[in-house]
């Protein structure tokens, strides 16, 4: 199962953790490793998201434990996707 979102608090993943564990599915988080600053993320967003929103949402970011942050902006191998 892949899901890809803007998930911000732990509880916003809950179902998904919960189907994985009820499945058997091994679960693995990857965090796309952009920078978390504002200018920046407003300036990529295609949502017109204002400037103070990403803040809030920066601010009530909940990392999980452990997730992996993927850092060179390339796309993760499918094949290591699939296997989780």
């Amino acid at each position: 199962m892949i899901v890809s979102n803007t998930f911000i608090k732990k509880s916003e993943l809950d179902a998904y953790l919960e189907l994985a564990w009820k499945y058997k599915y091994n679960m693995k988080t990857i965090r796309a490793g952009t920078a978390w600053d504002v200018k920046t993320l407003f300036h990529r967003n295609t949502h017109k998201v204002p400037a103070e929103i990403i803040q809030r949402q920066i601010e009530r970011y909940q990392p999980l434990a452990d997730e992996t942050e993927w850092q060179d902006g390339s796309r993760p191998n499918t094949k290591f996707m699939l296997e989780l």
